[in-house]
């Protein structure tokens, strides 16, 4: 038998897990590294999860399969730029065909837990996704980007100290950008949002500055309206759309620092951009009371009786052109509501 002496060889070799980085020490993912795991932590299929901070990059389109999520934080500080990527799932939403929310989400958060704090996602487009499309938590910010064509809402960042600018979300079954109050919301457009859900808002709570939207709806100036359906006392407070809440008389007194909402709220044939003349329900902001004839202190026993004998407190901006100052004149009126033509149709809302 003859031994052989073999200096080279050829070498079996197979396919090891993509390690890649940027050279400026970014973690790359692009359309290949889902099918094998795109690093440490990620195992294979998706969505691509995240599990450790640090800078990640993408560096090709990722095109999503059905009820699959994109790209998924489970931990804090991760900063991801899409490069000028995108994520396209293959979710639809447009006027008069959105599909019910579902709740996958494009980028960040799952779902509840802390995952998610001091995140940013920038610089690319999120399309189609069966769900939220950025979804981030506690002190985080988003930066030009697309969002459109998801199910539920655009961009939300339910936790404190939310920044959102130089983005736009289009065609969104509920809302466009969802934040709390401490928030910073500038320069972004949002367009044809509640397309499932009607009366949802291009932006909630706060409209910051520069925005612009299809429904006139992300003024910086708090929005109120008076209902168009009628309510009696005892559901005067249940007649408000989300996000609103029936107003007390002094949260609407001055109506020179609040936006009339004309698509949810009623208007006259010369109201233009304004509220019309109509007397609605509003809070006293007084103990239970039913007295009759007593504008201020009536107000159906705190908003829970229906009873012809009991009043409610009604407010309206005067008919007067003499009176000076463009404050509200109240009434008052029975708690039941008997006629469509009665005073006390309608709730004055206030966001």
């Amino acid at each position: 038998m003859k031994a052989v002496l073999q200096l080279l060889g050829i070498v079996a070799c197979g396919l090891a897990a993509a390690r890649s980085g940027a050279d400026d020490g970014r973690i790359e993912i692009n359309a290949a590294c889902p099918a094998i795991g795109c690093f440490a932590g990620d195992t294979p299929g998706y969505p691509v999860t995240i599990t450790a901070p640090g800078s990640y990059q993408l560096t090709s389109d990722l095109a999503l399969p059905a009820a699959t999520s994109g790209v998924v934080f489970q931990a804090d500080d991760v900063h991801f730029d899409l490069n000028g990527f995108s994520i396209r799932g293959p979710a639809s939403c447009a006027p008069g065909a959105c599909s019910a929310a579902g709740s996958l989400v494009g980028v960040g958060r799952a779902g509840g837990g802390t995952p998610g704090r001091r995140c940013s996602v920038r610089g690319g487009s999120i399309v189609g996704i069966d769900g939220t499309g950025i979804r981030l938590s506690i002190a985080s910010r988003v930066e030009r980007m697309l969002v459109a064509s998801v199910t539920s809402i655009g961009i939300q960042m339910l936790r404190p100290g939310a920044y959102v600018r130089d983005s736009s979300v289009n065609s969104v079954g509920t809302g466009g950008i969802e934040v709390l109050p401490a928030a910073i919301v500038q320069n972004n457009v949002v367009t044809q949002v509640g397309l499932r859900a009607a009366g949802a808002p291009s932006i909630w709570e706060v409209p910051g500055q520069g925005n612009a939207c299809d429904d006139g709806r992300c003024t910086r100036f708090r929005r109120y309206y008076v209902s168009k359906t009628p309510a009696d006392g005892a559901n005067a407070t249940f007649a408000c759309a989300t996000g609103f809440h029936m107003a007390a008389l002094w949260e609407i007194h001055d109506t020179a620092q609040l936006s009339y909402d004309t698509t949810l709220g009623a208007v006259a044939a010369d109201s233009g951009a304004g509220p019309p003349i109509a007397y609605a329900w509003v809070r006293t902001s007084n103990a239970p009371q039913v007295v009759a004839n007593a504008p201020g202190y009536s107000n159906c026993a705190a908003w829970t009786s229906a009873s012809m004998s009991h009043y409610g407190t009604l407010a309206s901006l005067p008919e007067n052109w003499g009176v000076v100052e463009p404050t509200p004149s109240a009434g008052v009126s029975h708690c039941a509501v008997w006629t469509t033509a009665d005073p006390s149709r309608a709730g004055v809302s206030r966001s």
